[in-house]
């Protein structure tokens, strides 16, 4: 094969537009990875929350059976008292 010289691409953008762009890319790089770690961060708040916000609610619904089953003992037991206290009233 023969051996093409390389010919020189002309810049068609100036060197100060270059640079220019070149430092605008540079910026919205830092931006864009300021971005990025800040919604990291918020993922991993957002993560945690809803973590804790399970474990309330287990915590909230554990609780409200407990209350639920005291509850209805106590009830029993209030039905019991009051039908040995029906018979007593009977009785006499």
């Amino acid at each position: 094969y023969p051996i093409i010289p390389a010919q020189p691409v002309e810049s068609t953008v100036p060197k100060i537009e270059y640079e220019k762009l070149d430092q605008e890319l540079h910026l919205t790089k830092k931006r864009l990875d300021g971005i990025t770690a800040e919604l990291k961060t918020k993922d991993a708040l957002i993560n945690k929350l809803e973590q804790d916000l399970r474990a309330l609610k287990k915590s909230h619904d554990e609780q409200l059976d407990q209350h639920i089953e005291t509850s209805t003992n106590d009830a029993e037991q209030l039905q019991t008292e009051i039908r040995a206290l029906k018979r007593l009233c009977e009785e006499k």
